[in-house]
């Protein structure tokens, strides 16, 4: 190029920018490409990175398009890596009278610093292995265990190496041996389902009003109206153990003065030496209960009961007489008969229905359980010629048979070609 022949500065000017600024719309698509497609590496820093998009924005305006902050806001966010998806997306949710350019790179700078901050603080912290008790710094992590072959701890702390001192086998520990019988644990005062303080010391016939008591109890099964199987304990304070719960159920009677009662939700409880009326329980009913002139009133609204009277013994013993039922309940004790009633079902579920339990060997659960051995996955070599390898199969006798008589079903299959022949016979002696 030469400005030799040009005589004013203005023509000398023009004459360089139209060599040197390439300002056609091909150059502005590939400016525009290039922004699109500038992802943030690694390696770089947000403050290069954000001068590496200044630098291309500076290109387009010299090219003469009018960029906006708003524009180069938008680009921004496309560029960066997941890592900055809560950054973008609180960038986002700003009102817009807020967002500024120099908002927005004041908030990638502090968010690239909180990235640092914790990747530091991630590879000083070190790493606990619960099962072994070892802490393994993170570039660590890649260890190899040479017993085994997997990733994550060394020959030391292999499984495989580990002996049960149970039963002297490889590859556990105690804990873990399934020839280890574990006892149950026993049962907890705290862990009672209810509680009585009351027990004996009256007629067993009679019901006496406890205060301490959290449910109605009764060891009568004849005068249950209802009775549904359930399970707990309850925590006898008198005899200071655990007493089962055999059922619950509904029990309806009358007072001597003829008033009706229904008690609902009262325990069965076989080896409860009486029967317990809760006050708790008839609170929750919503009746208030006094206690006045050695007797026990229950009120509620224009309605009062005198429940029971103080006794010589000093107890409140109720008058009320249930009506003796005649609900079915089942009477048999046998858990095999209940197991297999039950389509086999386990102790478990036999607990939860307050049935018995029994460990004795069932065959048909031990054959239901079994599992056939697994056929080998490895490559068989199948034949190149047909007629060189013939499988057989015989299926019999089927009930009902065919019209023609046929019980047996056999098979031809052809190892080569698996071409399948199949005939019906009334006996397996032709085979022979």
């Amino acid at each position: 190029m030469s400005l030799s022949d040009e005589n004013t500065y203005a023509s000398i000017f023009q004459k360089l920018k139209s060599t040197y600024l390439r300002d056609g719309a091909v150059n502005q698509i590939l400016i525009r490409k290039r922004l699109a497609m500038l992802k943030k590496k690694k390696e770089v820093s947000m403050q290069e990175h954000l001068d590496e998009v200044n630098g291309l924005v500076n290109q387009l305006k010299s090219c003469g398009v009018k960029i906006s902050d708003m524009d180069v806001i938008v680009y921004i966010p496309m560029l960066l890596s997941p890592e900055y998806d809560s950054t973008k997306s609180a960038i986002e949710n700003q009102p817009s009278e807020q967002i500024s350019f120099q908002f927005v790179v004041s908030r990638l700078l502090d968010a690239e610093a909180l990235l640092k901050d914790r990747r530091v603080s991630e590879t000083k912290a070190p790493r606990s292995e619960s099962s072994n008790d070892v802490a393994f710094p993170t570039n660590q992590r890649t260890v190899i265990c040479f017993e085994c072959n997997k990733k994550g701890h060394v020959a030391r702390f292999c499984d495989k190496t580990v002996i049960c001192h149970h039963c002297g086998k490889l590859g556990h520990k105690k804990r873990n041996c399934r020839y280890l019988t574990r006892k149950k644990p026993s049962f907890k005062e705290e862990e009672a389902a209810a509680i009585s303080f009351v027990v004996g010391g009256g007629e067993i016939k009679k019901f006496i009003v406890d205060s301490g008591a959290t449910s109605h109890m009764c060891s009568q099964r004849e005068w249950f109206e209802e009775l549904k199987p359930s399970s707990g304990t309850v925590s006898c304070a008198a005899k200071s153990r655990l007493l089962e719960v055999a059922g619950i159920g509904v029990i309806s009677g009358r007072l001597k003065n003829g008033q009706e009662i229904v008690l609902k939700n009262v325990l069965f409880i076989p080896e409860l030496n009486g029967n317990l009326i809760s006050v708790k329980q008839i609170q929750k009913a919503g009746y208030l209960v006094l206690f006045k002139d050695n007797k026990a009133i229950v009120k509620r609204k224009n309605k009062t009961i005198v429940l029971c009277e103080l006794n010589s013994k000093g107890q409140y013993v109720s008058d009320f007489i249930p009506t003796v039922s005649n609900t079915f309940v089942a009477e048999t004790e046998e858990a095999e008969l209940w197991h297999r009633r039950l389509g086999h079902s386990g102790n478990h579920a036999l607990k939860k229905l307050g049935l018995p339990t029994s460990d004795s060997f069932c065959e048909n659960c031990v054959l239901a359980k079994q599992s056939a051995k697994p056929i080998g996955k490895r490559n068989r070599r199948r034949e190149s010629a047909p007629m060189r390898m013939i499988h057989s199969d015989l299926c019999g006798p089927v009930e009902p048979a065919t019209l023609s008589g046929e019980r047996y079903t056999l098979t031809f299959v052809d190892d080569y070609s698996r071409f399948c022949e199949v005939r019906l016979i009334k006996k397996k002696v032709i085979l022979l």
